[in-house]
């Protein structure tokens, strides 16, 4: 009986409870297990404390009650209008019901106080998976805190290096009738309409450019740019007030008028704008002398047509306007305008601008290269707009052609690849498989951001939503949406 009760009695301790004076060496075994198991607790117990001792305060100090100038809201409020410099359609862009009142991050992708904490709380990190999730229809959540590149800590400046204006000062002096008869203003039925009568291939035309308020309402402006979460615009006038088929006497005037308020314009508010300016560059010395008043006036590049008047730019008369432009280290911008084809087989369809704009730019490269431009003036820096027309994709024909052809070398210009990385380019292609091959062939270092604001035909979303641009790393994006510009333009 008594061996029964001593073996029950032995058999319902449990094994760690067996006194150390009995079994010496397993009550010290005993005695550092617990040791580690309660360590083990303690440093969890500090882990979850430090987690929350991160976040918590860093949480309580970014959630702002609004967003901040530099973080785009979750976009709602596109602008009610936008327009295309030569097309009388308007339309209206959809718009995203505001669901985020207080956005803690920025962009689509915002998450409200409420989810911010339960985001935290959970401790979880959700992870997309595959290279294209935007192609699935896939939300991307964002569940850590901003990078100082978003939101906390210093932000970058984000920069768009293609934006157009009517500056409201400079319009009050055509509305007062300062350059009739070759320039006017007449009432349409919903916007002023900016008349110019010209002559271009020696055909008579008469052009009429809708100015809705985007085009020169400063606060709309800056309420749009915020949308965006633009920090800064590089402004170029609106590319149908370049007026290369006026007057060149004319036109020296025009510009001048156009560049000092541009230039007065930035100096009111230099934190949000800079500029670039317009030239008379149907007179090349004109042109030259007009460019190097402005940038003493605070312009930093100067803005010109894909041609002017008809003219390619390659023509040798305009060598006197690139020797200018090189002294001055100053980049030129090429914007589209007056596009051949559209009184032809481009004018239904809106083609004039689907393949019209696209179709001047990639001539106008064209020339650059095989005219020798690029050989007598290698300093020269060009940014292409809309992503350089068709340039990316059509280098391959270029240089194939030129390896066959005798045309091509008539200028004693080199093969064509060996220019392609002279040109800069925009970002405003609408596509995100165009977007990523063309960063790849062009290589990053040479893209930069752009919204062609404020026309239909530019890219009017969030900054950072840039089609394709999530597939980049983060420090390619930020070359892209800040860094590069900065360095073209000396910002």
């Amino acid at each position: 009986g008594g061996r029964s009760q001593g073996c029950a009695s032995s058999m319902s301790k449990p094994h760690f409870q067996i006194p150390h004076r009995d079994l010496p060496f397993v009550g010290q075994i005993t005695h550092v297990f617990r040791f580690l198991q309660w360590g083990r607790i303690v440093l969890g117990r500090m882990k979850t404390f430090l987690f929350f001792a991160h976040r918590i305060p860093a949480m309580l100090l970014r959630i702002p009650l609004a967003a901040p100038a530099n973080c785009a809201a979750p976009f709602p409020a596109l602008p009610p209008y936008v327009m295309s410099p030569i097309s009388p359609n308007w339309t209206k862009p959809k718009a995203e019901p505001d669901t985020n009142p207080q956005p803690f991050l920025c962009g689509k992708n915002s998450l409200s106080i409420q989810q911010a904490r339960n985001r935290m709380s959970s401790r979880r990190m959700i992870q997309t998976s595959g290279r294209h999730p935007e192609k699935r229809g896939v939300e991307i959540p964002l569940t850590r805190f901003p990078s100082k590149s978003i939101c906390g800590g210093m932000p970058m400046t984000i920069i768009d290096a293609h934006a157009h204006i009517a500056p409201e000062d400079f319009i009050k002096e055509i509305r007062a009738g300062k350059f009739k008869p070759g320039l006017f203003i007449e009432k349409g039925p919903k916007w002023e309409l900016l008349v110019t009568k010209t002559t271009i291939l020696n055909k008579e035309r008469t052009s009429s450019t809708p100015l809705p308020k985007e085009t020169y309402d400063l606060e709309l402006r800056l309420q749009h740019m915020k949308q965006m979460g633009v920090d800064k615009q590089i402004l170029s006038i609106v590319p149908p007030m370049m007026y290369y088929t006026l007057d060149p006497g004319l036109n020296r005037e025009i510009a001048a008028a156009a560049n000092d308020v541009l230039a007065q314009l930035v100096k009111k508010m230099p934190d949000r704008f800079s500029c670039t300016a317009t030239v008379p560059l149907q007179d090349p010395k004109a042109a030259a002398e007009e460019l190097d008043r402005s940038v003493k006036k605070g312009h930093i590049g100067v803005e010109i047509g894909s041609n002017v008047a008809g003219k390619n730019l390659d023509d040798r008369g305009f060598d006197v306007f690139w020797e200018k432009v090189v002294s001055l280290d100053v980049p030129i911008f090429i914007h589209p305008n007056e596009v051949m084809g559209v009184e032809d087989r481009l004018k239904d369809y809106y083609l004039r601008n689907f393949i019209g704009n696209p179709l001047d730019t990639t001539i106008a490269a064209a020339c650059l290269i095989f005219g020798g431009v690029f050989d007598r003036f290698p300093k020269i820096k060009i940014l292409l707009a809309h992503m350089g027309g068709y340039t990316p994709w059509i280098r391959g024909r270029w240089q194939h052609g030129y390896g066959e052809r005798e045309e091509p070398k008539v200028n004693k210009a080199a093969a064509p690849e060996n220019y392609i990385l002279k040109f800069y380019y925009d970002t405003i292609i609408h596509n995100a498989d165009c977007f990523e091959f063309g960063v790849k062939t062009i290589g990053v270092d040479h893209v930069l951001y752009a919204t062609d604001y404020p026309f239909d035909m530019g890219y009017l979303g969030a900054a950072k939503e840039i089609p394709g641009l999530s597939r980049l790393p983060a420090g390619d994006q930020e070359k892209i949406l800040s860094t590069n510009v900065k360095k073209l333009y000396k910002i």
